[in-house]
Formats: structure tokens, C-alpha cells, sequence
């Protein structure tokens, strides 16, 4: 479910408040504050690419997609909705 709250920030453009308080605390320290969310950097560090953010806005929006199709396809087993006993 907090794949949808990521998708919705990522597509009005907002910042994750993980990366602002990263951000924050960086400053404080007196260290350079990069550009971009934390991931889209672990991302470029790890691949040596820099993608724009509306890329990272797309993956978002399809995890979050294959996240509700899951849910659809199979739902979770709540401990409060028993499966009917079926009698011969």
C-alpha cells in the first residue's frame, strides 16, 4: 500500500520526506546535498546512468500497478474471512 503514497508523490512531484531530512541532515553536517531522491542516486551510483525523474515517476507507477494487480489476482487471506467448508 505505501507503493500508491510513493506513486501519488512521485507524480505531483514531490519529494520523498526521507530525502528532504536526508537532505536537511547533509546540510547540517556541512556536506554537499546532491539533486534527486535517494534512490534515483543509489541507482546512478550502481548503473552509471542518470535518468530523468519522469522515468523513476513510470517504474513507480508500474510497480504500484503490479502491486494492485497482484492484490486482485490474489488476495490476501484475512484471519477474520473463513473459507466456507463445502460438504459432500
Amino acid at each position: 500500500m505505501m507503493i500508491l503514497i510513493v506513486v501519488f508523490e512521485s507524480l505531483l512531484g514531490m519529494m520523498c520526506p526521507l530525502t528532504v531530512w536526508e537532505n536537511d541532515l547533509r546540510m547540517a553536517a556541512g556536506q554537499n546535498v546532491s539533486e534527486g531522491s535517494f534512490v534515483a542516486r543509489l541507482i546512478h551510483q550502481l548503473m552509471f546512468f542518470e535518468f530523468p525523474p519522469a522515468v523513476f515517476t513510470v517504474a513507480y507507477c508500474l510497480f504500484g500497478l503490479a502491486v494492485l494487480s497482484s492484490w486482485r489476482l490474489y488476495p490476501p487471506a484475512l484471519p477474520w474471512k473463513k473459507e466456507k467448508e463445502c460438504k459432500p
